[in-house]
């Protein structure tokens, strides 16, 4: 893992069910606990960056941090009552003693590492709340001029005079970074979530809303399994012209990750049916496919930046890979 990217619960820690918290995964991005009886200022769960592989076969949670640097934490979730969480950092030396300790307690807090820490941990303590649902932390550099900044799920990045809008490709990483060479600008919506969550969340769906209202003839893009089935939902939502390549997973792939990312039930039909949307007017195949499997687990390890070339095909989009 990498300063800046997004820190997960995970699987569940010997503390984590104290004082009988209730714990439920609902998927990667969405876990919810519930303790009505937990004391203020006790631990809900934490993360370590010490690797404990021969006892418990799991690797280390957090990233190295560099010493004397500044860093912030960022929690993607809410708590009920809300603003009741916080968060401590704790730094030990090589002998796994205590060396300093630092809490955040509210947005623009950041913490120092200290010269001689060895391995670190995060842990989210209760703040006088009763349940948490938890997406994600995020752990990055500090920066004063952008202390406040709160990061989102998803972000949407407006091109100008431009009609496309492409959806990140996700499952191995985010891959459009590589497009910003292009000479026409162009819009693109990308997430920290668990596949992007397909991009079918609401929060997903307010974004692509606005930039729809911003840009006449908008036109969708996607270029791997989680943007074209993106683009083909949200083009027979908004009526948007709509350009995929072939690369789709079964109906069975997308339900099963429909299941396990927790998703709207509601979604159900269009996951199930989404070959009748192919055949949607204004629907368009400008690559064929580069899947060699259908499995879903290989598919998202696949580097599909290379379908982006063929849009160069497609008139004013000049995209240099």
């Amino acid at each position: 893992m990498q300063v800046g990217r997004s820190i997960r619960w995970g699987q569940a820690n010997a503390g984590d069910f104290a004082y009988g918290s209730q714990i439920i995964w609902q998927s990667p991005d969405e876990v919810y606990f519930e303790n009505a009886l937990m004391p203020s200022g006790k631990q809900i769960t934490s993360w370590s960056s010490r690797s404990f592989f021969q006892m418990t076969k799991e690797s280390a949670k957090l990233p190295l941090l560099r010493r004397g640097a500044a860093y912030q934490l960022f929690f993607l979730g809410q708590s009920s009552p809300q603003a009741r969480v916080f968060f401590k950092v704790s730094f030990y030396d090589y002998y796994g003693s205590l060396i300093e300790e630092s809490y955040l307690r509210k947005r623009g807090d950041y913490f120092k590492v200290p010269e001689n820490y060895n391995a670190y941990a995060i842990t989210m303590q209760n703040g006088g709340c009763r349940a948490v649902d938890f997406r994600q932390i995020i752990l990055r550099a500090y920066e004063e001029k952008r202390a406040g900044d709160f990061e989102q799920a998803y972000a949407l990045h407006v091109g100008t005079k431009t009609k496309y809008l492409i959806f990140d490709e996700l499952g191995n990483g985010p891959q459009i970074a590589s497009l910003r060479g292009s000479h026409t600008p162009y819009s693109y919506i990308t997430s920290r979530l668990s596949k992007g969550q397909l991009y079918l969340r609401e929060e997903a769906r307010e974004l692509v809303d606005q930039a729809y209202r911003k840009q006449d003839q908008l036109t969708l893009v996607g270029y791997g399994p989680i943007s074209n089935i993106a683009a083909l939902y949200h083009g027979e939502r908004l009526s948007c012209p709509t350009l995929i390549t072939e690369d789709l997973l079964t109906e069975a792939d997308y339900l099963s990750l429909h299941a396990s990312l927790g998703l709207d039930q509601t979604l159900k039909g269009a996951l199930a049916n989404y070959k009748d949307l192919l055949h949607r007017d204004g629907v368009r195949i400008y690559a064929p496919g580069q899947l060699q499997s259908t499995e879903s687990v290989s598919a998202f390890l696949q580097d599909y930046k290379p379908q982006l070339k063929h849009l160069g095909h497609e008139g004013e989009f000049d995209a240099k890979i």
